[in-house]
C-alpha cells in the first residue's frame, strides 16, 4: 500500500508539472487578472506609464530639437545621423542586455541606465552654453557620442523594463508601451512651449534639455519607489517561487537537456531561478571565467526554449515595426501638396501618427483573443501601406492621387499609427503569458530584441527609399532649377 501511495503521489506530482500549455496559460491569465485588481486606484498603472515614457524621453528630446541642431550645424545632416546612430546602438544594447541577463541583475541594469542618461543631457546643455555661433566638427562629434550613450542606456533600460513588467500582470506591459507613445507627444508639446516662450533658440534649448534632465531624475526616483512597493514585491516573489517544488520541464528534453530545475531563489534576476543539469554546463571549468561560461550556456538553452514558445509573436512585432519605420518619419515627411505649406504638412502628418499610435496602445488594454497566426497575417498585410504612401509622393510634380494626396497621406498616417500602436502592443503584452512565470523577464528581453531588429531594418530601408524621393541629383524628385535655402538661425 505504501508503494502504491508513493507511486500515486509521484504520478500526481508529474501531472502537475507536465501540464498542458493551454491550461498553464489560462491559470496564468486568471492569476494576473486577480492580482491586477489589487491596483484598484490605478496609481501603479500610471506610474508605469510615466516610467515607460522616461526611457524614450531623452531620445525624443534629441530628435524633437532638430530645429536647434540644424541651426548650429547647418552643413550636417543631423536628422540622418541621429536616427541611424540611435537604432544601431540601441540594437547592440538590447543584444548585450540579453547576453548579460544572467550576469548583471535587473535592478543594477536599470539604475546604471538612469545615470548614463544624465551625462549626454548635461553635455548638450554645456555645449549650448559655450558655442558662440555655429558648432564645430568636434562639438558635433561630442553630440553624436552623447546620442550613442542615450541609445545604449535606452536599449538596456527598455529591455530591462519589458522583462520587469513581464513578471507583473499583462496590463503593466501595456502601460510601458503606452508610456512610449506618451513620450513622443509630451516632448513635442514641451518643445513647442519652450520654443514659443523664448526668443533665443539657445535659451529655449537649455530649458528644453533641462526639463528632460529633471524628468529623468523623477523617473529614477519613481522606479525606486515602485520596485519597493508590496504590490510589485508580491509579483516578483510569486515569479521567483511559483515552481519551487517542481523538478522537470519535459518540453526541453528535445533539445538534449535532461532536466531543467526551477527552485526558489533570493536573487533579483528571475532567470536565476533556473538551473540546467550537467549535460549543458561547463562543470570542468573552474574559477570566475568558468562560472561566466556556465551562466551564458544555461542562458542560451533557456532562450531556445522561449523562442520556441514565442516565435509567432517575435515575428509579428519585428514585421510591424519594420513597416512602421520604413514609412515613418521618412516617407511621410516627403509628402507635398497645395492645401498646406510644405513646412507644415510633415509636422501635421507626424502629429497624426503619434496621436493614433497612442490611441492604438490605449485600445490594447481591451484584450481580444488573437491567435498568433492572425497577428502574423495582419502584420504582413501592412506592407500594402508602402505603395499607397509612395503614390502620394511620385510622380513628384503630379502624384498619382493628385490634389487628394495630402488627405490620403493623413488617412495613411492614422492607419500606420493605430495599427502600429495596437498590434505592436498586443504582441508584447501577450508574450509573458505564453511562457512559464520564471521565464517572463527572458521573454521580455527577446521580444525587445526583435522589436529593435525590426526598427533598425526599417530605418535602414527607409534611408534607401528616401533617396529616391529626395531633392538630390539622381533621385525621382530632383529638380535642377530648384534652389536650396537654409533660413535657420540661432
Amino acid at each position: 500500500m505504501d508503494d502504491a501511495d508513493a507511486s500515486f503521489e509521484d504520478e500526481e506530482r508529474e501531472r502537475s508539472v507536465d501540464c498542458q500549455p493551454l491550461q498553464h496559460q489560462r491559470r496564468e491569465e486568471m492569476l494576473d487578472d486577480a492580482l491586477a485588481a489589487a491596483d484598484s486606484g490605478k496609481a501603479m498603472y500610471l506610474a508605469f506609464v510615466v516610467i515607460g515614457s522616461g526611457f524614450l524621453f531623452p531620445y525624443n528630446s534629441f530628435i524633437t530639437a532638430v530645429d536647434y541642431f540644424q541651426a548650429i550645424y547647418p552643413s550636417k545632416r543631423y536628422e540622418f545621423f541621429v536616427t541611424l546612430v540611435y537604432f544601431y546602438t540601441t540594437l547592440c544594447a538590447v543584444f548585450l542586455s540579453n547576453v548579460v541577463l544572467r550576469v548583471v541583475g535587473l535592478e543594477s541594469r536599470i539604475r546604471v541606465s538612469y545615470v548614463l542618461f544624465c551625462f549626454p543631457l548635461v553635455t548638450v546643455m554645456v555645449l549650448t552654453s559655450v558655442i558662440s555661433n555655429e558648432g564645430t566638427d568636434t562639438t558635433f562629434a561630442v553630440t553624436m557620442i552623447g546620442i550613442v550613450v542615450v541609445s545604449f542606456a535606452g536599449g538596456i533600460q527598455q529591455a530591462s523594463y519589458y522583462g520587469f513588467t513581464g513578471m507583473l500582470p499583462r496590463k503593466y506591459t501595456q502601460a510601458i508601451m503606452t508610456g512610449e507613445s506618451v513620450a513622443g507627444l509630451a516632448v513635442s508639446i514641451d518643445r513647442l512651449i519652450t520654443k514659443a516662450a523664448f526668443s533665443s533658440c539657445r535659451t529655449s534649448a537649455l530649458v528644453f534639455f533641462g526639463i528632460a534632465l529633471v524628468f529623468n531624475i523623477v523617473c529614477a526616483a519613481l522606479y525606486e519607489f515602485v520596485q519597493r512597493t508590496s504590490f510589485v514585491q508580491h509579483h516578483l516573489m510569486t515569479c521567483h517561487s511559483v515552481h519551487d517544488h517542481v523538478g522537470v520541464y519535459r518540453s526541453l528534453r528535445a533539445e538534449n537537456v535532461t532536466e531543467l530545475q526551477v527552485y526558489s531563489g533570493t536573487q533579483s534576476n528571475d532567470a536565476d531561478c533556473i538551473q540546467l543539469d550537467k549535460h549543458n554546463t561547463t562543470s570542468e571549468l573552474s574559477g570566475r571565467f568558468g562560472l561566466l561560461l556556465n551562466k551564458l550556456g544555461e542562458g542560451w538553452q533557456i532562450r531556445k526554449h522561449v523562442i520556441r514558445r514565442l516565435w509567432h509573436l517575435m515575428l509579428t512585432i519585428s514585421v510591424v515595426y519594420f513597416v512602421t519605420l520604413l514609412l515613418f518619419p521618412g516617407l511621410l515627411s516627403e509628402v507635398k501638396g497645395p492645401a498646406f505649406r510644405d513646412d507644415w504638412l510633415p509636422v501635421i502628418l507626424i502629429a497624426i501618427f503619434n496621436l493614433f499610435d497612442f490611441v492604438g496602445k490605449v485600445f490594447a488594454n481591451w484584450h481580444y483573443k488573437w491567435k498568433e497566426g492572425h497577428l502574423i497575417a495582419i502584420s504582413l498585410a501592412r506592407f500594402v501601406l508602402i505603395p499607397l504612401l509612395v503614390l502620394c509622393i511620385v510622380p513628384c510634380q503630379s502624384p498619382a492621387f493628385g490634389s487628394a494626396s495630402e488627405y490620403v497621406a493623413m488617412a495613411l498616417a492614422a492607419t500606420i499609427g493605430i495599427t502600429n500602436g495596437y498590434f505592436g502592443c498586443m504582441a508584447m503584452v501577450l508574450s509573458p503569458s505564453r511562457v512559464e512565470s520564471t521565464l517572463r523577464e527572458v521573454a521580455g528581453n527577446l521580444m525587445t530584441l526583435m522589436l529593435l531588429l525590426g526598427l533598425t531594418a526599417g530605418a535602414t530601408m527607409a534611408f534607401l527609399l528616401n533617396h529616391l524621393t529626395s531633392s538630390e541629383e539622381g533621385s525621382l524628385c530632383y529638380n535642377s532649377n530648384a534652389t536650396v535655402m537654409n533660413n535657420s538661425t540661432c
